[in-house]
């Protein structure tokens, strides 16, 4: 024990410069590896993956939810006022996506009540369903480039028809 703390042993640690595994994996291992990773355009490309452009899809989420959530609270606001008839109609233009509760603040001026707050809550509703709609179109609109195993097929919204002797099926891919 004392030899233990008095010597010093050194260890050689060897770091492999590539990220990628670049040697041929064995056949019962391939649905083991990743279906997907990052792409640097400097690394070598590993054995049995292919480049993709896939949208970003984070975004495409984060728009997807803010813009629901938002523009559902909304336009169930303006669906209350709907069904209320002749009441409701100042809050019928909640029914339009992202220019609704602008609308929708001329509507219900009232010179003689305080709408600063109401006001400043239509403004908000609006400018979060048009971030909202904006992160959703930006993810869709840019891309980034992935590795694929190859085994997966790149993404085709063709139908594929497979006809047996006692069995039919159609199969999309996506």
């Amino acid at each position: 024990m004392v030899t233990g703390l008095v010597t010093r042993r050194q260890r050689l640690v060897l770091y492999d410069p590539k990220p990628y595994r670049t040697g041929r994996p064995v056949p019962w291992s391939w649905p083991l590896l990743p279906a997907q990773q990052s792409y640097e355009a400097d690394r070598a490309k590993p054995w049995g993956y292919h480049v993709e452009e896939t949208p970003r899809w984070g975004l495409v989420t984060a728009g997807a939810i803010v813009f629901g959530v938002v523009y559902g609270a909304s336009a169930l606001i303006g669906a209350t006022g709907l069904a209320e008839g002749e009441d409701g109609e100042p809050v019928l233009p909640l029914l339009i996506p992202i220019a609704g509760p602008f609308i929708t603040m001329k509507t219900t001026d009232d010179p003689t009540a305080d709408s600063t707050g109401p006001n400043m809550a239509l403004a908000a509703n609006g400018v979060a369903q048009g971030v909202g709609l904006g992160l959703l179109l930006g993810g869709l609109a840019s891309s980034k480039e992935v590795l694929m195993r190859n085994d997966l097929r790149a993404a085709s919204w063709t139908p594929h028809l497979v006809l047996g002797p006692t069995a039919a099926a159609c199969r999309w891919h996506w």
